[in-house]
This record gives C-alpha cells, sequence and structure tokens, in this order.
C-alpha cells in the first residue's frame, strides 16, 4: 500500500514537471508582458484603453462577474461595447491591486491572478498568448451588463 502510494505521488510529480516543463521561460515573459500591458490599459484615465487591450484577448472570452449566475462567451466586439462605457470599476479595481500578480500553469494555459480576485486565463494560439477568459470579481451595477 505505501508503494503504491509513493507510485501515485511520482507519478503525479512527474505530470506536474511535464506540464509546467512545456511552457518555456519565452512564453512566462510573453505572458507577464501581456500582464503588464493589460494593467496599463486598465490604468488610462481611470477607463479601459480599448486600442491596448485589444490585441491582448483573442477572439472569443469567456467573462465571468460576480453577479454573473452564468458564464458568458462573447466576441471583443462584444465585450469592448460594454467596456467601453462602463470601464470604471474594473479601472478601479486594477488600480487597487497592491500585489504583484501571480502567474501559474495550468495544463497548456497559464493562469494570472490578481489580489483583487481578477483572473484572466492565457492560451497560446499560433504562437501569440491571448486572454481567452477572464474574472472579474466586481458587484457594481454598472458591470453587470457583462453578465448579460
Amino acid at each position: 500500500m505505501k508503494s503504491l502510494l509513493l507510485l501515485t505521488v511520482s507519478v503525479f510529480a512527474h505530470a506536474a514537471a511535464e506540464s509546467s516543463a512545456q511552457v518555456s521561460p519565452t512564453d512566462r515573459l510573453a505572458v507577464s508582458s501581456g500582464v503588464l500591458l493589460w494593467q496599463s490599459a486598465w490604468k488610462s484615465a481611470g477607463k479601459a484603453d480599448l486600442a491596448k487591450l485589444q490585441p491582448l484577448y483573442g477572439n472569443n472570452v469567456l467573462t465571468r462577474t460576480a453577479t454573473a449566475t452564468d458564464q458568458v462567451k462573447r466576441t471583443w466586439v462584444e465585450f469592448a461595447n460594454v467596456v467601453r462605457d462602463r470601464s470604471s470599476d474594473v479601472a478601479t479595481l486594477v488600480a487597487g491591486d497592491k500585489e504583484e500578480p501571480k502567474t501559474t500553469v495550468v495544463q497548456d494555459r497559464l493562469v494570472t491572478t490578481f489580489s483583487s480576485g481578477v483572473r484572466l486565463v492565457w492560451e497560446k494560439t499560433n504562437g501569440v498568448w491571448k486572454i481567452v477568459e477572464q474574472n472579474l470579481p466586481v458587484t457594481q451595477a454598472s458591470m453587470t451588463a457583462l453578465a448579460e
């Protein structure tokens, strides 16, 4: 029994090492740069700078908010239309982050979490890391449209 437990732990450790190995230092640097650009875009005059944000997102982004009961998938255009007028709440959240965001490997994706509860999921497609999923833990009514 003890041998089986050790073998199981060893297999999981090896699998975890392999999944981490799939993300090169160059990939981590690319996502770190993307995170900095994302933060910068949200800090632009207290609202989102869509010109800076768009290159960071995939064509479709799964958006979750604290007020959402279901997951919502939107195209970039739909997401941008909502953000254009209602971004001050997220900008306030981003500005309030006191710690550096943390990026971890989850299977073939990189997940960035912020102290504010914002979570970005990055996926590499055609050699480029893009945001494909996000959690925006905003409860203010002005961001409710993201969940509609």
